[in-house]
């Protein structure tokens, strides 16, 4: 089953790496990732 991840962030930090790293090694997730300055 595909599923959908959205991520807003002020900031790139560890843990947020480490979630994506999981997230991003399933081939039918899709991570979408927004970064905004603060």
């Amino acid at each position: 089953m595909k599923k959908i991840y959205m991520i807003v962030s002020h900031k790139v930090t560890k843990a947020m790496r480490w979630t994506i790293d999981y997230l991003s090694s399933f081939e039918e997730n899709i991570i979408l990732i927004h970064y905004d300055k603060k």
